[in-house]
């Protein structure tokens, strides 16, 4: 029994070191997205990037949008998404807007819109998975500058 426990310690320290993150290569913009004044909804495709030797199996997200400081929305994923080890992956994920967002952000950043700046969008949360058979909770952070042009 003590060398089970023994064997399995040094396995999850040997497999903590190996582990790394993942990296969001490139974001795709909304496809098939319905756009009022009250929000938006779509399906946006991410490229991810697996580094590691393994296969993740994503099985959910818990990713909040912002432009600048205000939150905007969330994303959610459509459903389990396998993402091979050492090779990109075209992920698919529902986004939503909040309710008003898009308004708020329009009175917020109406200078920006008539002058073509940008604001800054972020993504922030985190992707659960499992590898091994053992859960997996992968950070994630990402920033893009938007131009707006009318």
């Amino acid at each position: 029994m003590k060398f089970a426990l023994a064997f399995a310690s040094v396995f999850f320290l040997i497999g903590c070191q190996w582990y790394q993150d993942l990296e969001v290569r490139s974001v795709e913009g909304l496809a098939d997205a319905a756009w009022t004044l009250n929000g938006f909804e779509g399906e946006m495709r991410v490229k991810v990037y697996n580094p590691n030797r393994f296969a993740i199996q994503a099985s959910d997200v818990d990713i909040v949008l912002y432009a600048e400081e205000e939150r905007i929305g969330s994303v959610s994923l459509r459903g389990a998404q396998k993402l091979q080890g050492r090779s990109e992956t075209l992920v698919s994920l529902y986004v939503v807007s909040d309710p008003g967002a898009l308004r708020k952000l329009f009175q917020n950043q109406v200078f920006q819109f008539i002058s073509g700046g940008e604001v800054e969008l972020r993504a922030v949360g985190e992707v659960t998975g499992r590898a091994f058979g053992l859960n997996v909770k992968i950070p994630v952070e990402a920033t893009e500058q938007i131009q707006f042009q009318l």
